[in-house]
């Protein structure tokens, strides 16, 4: 109506008409109408561009021939992708509903393009794009824990093989760094147990770079020792404390040495009194003896090997990564596996697709089984003492009545005892006692 009054307006005056239902104004409304169809379709089709304002109205589905207009939209970016029906509008609803549909519809189209924009092949890119086709999309608190969950590992770290060397203190050796970065090593260190004074203040020291770490204690024969990666150390599997921190290699070759002093059983002091010292006195004509000391031990290496030594460490491989995605995510994962597509399955093609050119890609889900078990146990402790001797005690430990319940029902009776016995105590009695 609008555009047909707007048409008559412009006719002179003795061609207007109040009059609606005559032969002019009639003819003039059929253009008219017209006219406003296709300026409403003109709109339509400049709105159906803008992911903003676009709707999915008509649409049957994005996997069907009848899409909408954001159906439209979605597909530039996401079939080249792939992308799994969590991505995707499959079943629109009708009226007031479908225009809801379409706001969730369209926010998952929008962080679509957010990622594409940013780049999809870097680590933060392939993480969200994994995420959105689990369905973990906006930037809600859950989805922000749930997308931390999914994590990129770069270079498929693997164990390099070990490096075996068998050493005396004050020996170089030669350790390489297989990798094109900097790497702390893992290494251990065995004393041999012929060993006969034990090992202080052992320090290891990559020569290359002057960094050292040093134990301030005591090792014995038979000790293990094991500087670990992260700093921190072992002696024979209890924590120990360093000074300094396990030294990283540098690419290629880097030597290092193992220090350390020879230390004194415990228990000796000034064993050995060294020969007299004679010193020429030039003072005087006559030589004489200034000194006369007793030394601690001292005791000298005569370079034999006393250390067993494996240095191990992670190898990468450049170009290559892994996508580790937990294979439950609460809130999320509960609904694929009721989904026709099986989204996990597809995850491995969308990384293939976003991935840099001339990198290998590989996918691993992980999954944690846990149960709960809970341990009742009872102890009984029972004396013996015999009464012609009074030498003799027996302690008696048993553990009765363990019982494992585990999920679904099963049960698992458990006994177990353990019986102590030896002299605990020696004792005369000069007259007779009578115990309860």
């Amino acid at each position: 109506m609008a555009r047909t009054d707007s048409i008559i307006s412009r006719f002179p005056a003795f061609f207007r008409s109040e009059d609606r239902l005559n032969n002019l104004y009639r003819l003039v409304e059929v253009f008219g109408a017209q006219v406003d169809i296709a300026e409403e379709d003109l709109i339509k089709v400049m709105r159906s561009h803008w992911v903003n304002t676009a709707n999915n109205e008509g649409s049957k589905g994005f996997d069907t021939d009848e899409k909408g207009d954001l159906d439209g939209i979605f597909a530039l970016y996401v079939e080249a992708l792939g992308g799994t029906s969590l991505l995707k509008q499959q079943a629109r609803r009708q009226g007031a509903d479908g225009i809801e549909d379409d706001v969730l519809y369209r926010d998952r189209i929008m962080g679509l393009i957010k990622v594409l924009r940013s780049g999809a092949s870097t680590k933060v890119g392939i993480i969200a794009i994994v995420a959105a086709n689990l369905g973990i999309v906006g930037d809600s608190e859950a989805a922000k824990i749930a997308r931390n969950t999914i994590r990129v590992e770069e270079f498929l770290p693997e164990s390099a093989p070990t490096q075996p060397f068998e050493l005396a203190l004050f020996e170089n050796f030669q350790v390489e760094n297989p990798n094109y970065v900097d790497i702390t090593p893992q290494v251990k260190i065995n004393v041999t147990p012929s060993l006969g004074n034990p090992i202080v203040d052992l320090t290891l020291t990559n020569l290359k770079t002057g960094i050292s770490a040093r134990y301030p204690g005591t090792l014995q024969a038979g000790d293990e020792l094991k500087f670990l990666t992260n700093g921190m150390a072992l002696l024979n599997g209890n924590p120990v404390t360093l000074t300094g921190a396990t030294p990283y290699l540098q690419p290629g070759f880097s030597e290092m040495r193992i220090e350390g002093g020879f230390g004194m059983p415990a228990g000796y002091f000034d064993q050995n009194q060294w020969d007299f010292a004679l010193f020429q006195q030039t003072q005087v004509n006559s030589p004489g003896i200034f000194d006369q000391n007793n030394w601690d031990q001292a005791v000298f290496s005569d370079g034999s090997p006393i250390l067993d030594v494996e240095v191990s460490m992670t190898r990468f491989t450049p170009g290559t990564f892994m996508v580790r995605i937990p294979w439950d995510i609460p809130g999320y994962t509960e609904v694929l596996d009721n989904l026709a597509d099986k989204p996990r399955e597809k995850i491995g093609y969308i990384v293939e697709k976003v991935k840099a050119a001339g990198t290998f890609a590989t996918v691993a889900y992980e999954k944690y089984f846990t149960e709960v078990q809970e341990h009742q146990v009872e102890l009984t402790l029972q004396d013996k003492m015999p009464l012609e001797n009074h030498e003799m005690e027996e302690a008696n430990f048993t553990v009765d009545s363990i019982t494992t319940p585990y999920p679904g029902g099963l049960n698992h009776d458990l006994s177990d005892s353990l019986t102590l016995s030896g002299v605990f105590d020696m004792t005369s009695f000069d007259s007779l006692n009578t115990f309860a």
